[in-house]
């Protein structure tokens, strides 16, 4: 039933909040497995694989949510974000450019590009 999807969701998120990150990802996972075109799952499964810095799948989630919504800007920001990290500047420079085509007064984008460029890569 998709409608669990919601529920495990739900479960995720109060698990963040509580700071138990393990038994959120699995309840993202859940949902996900439950109804795999859960944005919303996939983008928090991806943020909270980003905060304990499993960067892969972090990539997966947030190109997931992008195959969902190409225009996510979060999740495009988000994923600019993972390659920054991974210090492949070049992609996280194209993703944020994305971004701000999307959104030109997104003010992280604005300051996460001012990074790059302080940067010499």
């Amino acid at each position: 039933n998709p409608g669990n999807s919601i529920v495990f969701y739900n479960i995720g998120n109060i698990y963040r909040a509580r700071g138990d990150l393990k038994n959120a990802m699995g309840n993202y996972q859940n949902s996900i497995r439950l109804n795999s075109s859960n944005l919303w799952s996939h983008y928090n499964l991806g943020n909270t694989y980003t905060k304990v810095e499993d960067w892969d799948n972090a990539i997966k989630c947030f190109n997931r949510v992008m195959e969902l919504d190409e225009s996510h800007v979060d999740a495009i920001v988000n994923l600019g974000n993972v390659y920054y990290f991974k210090e492949q500047f070049t992609r996280a420079k194209e993703l944020y450019l994305k971004a701000l085509s999307l959104d030109p007064l997104k003010e992280n984008v604005i300051y996460n590009l001012s990074l790059l460029e302080a940067k010499e890569f």
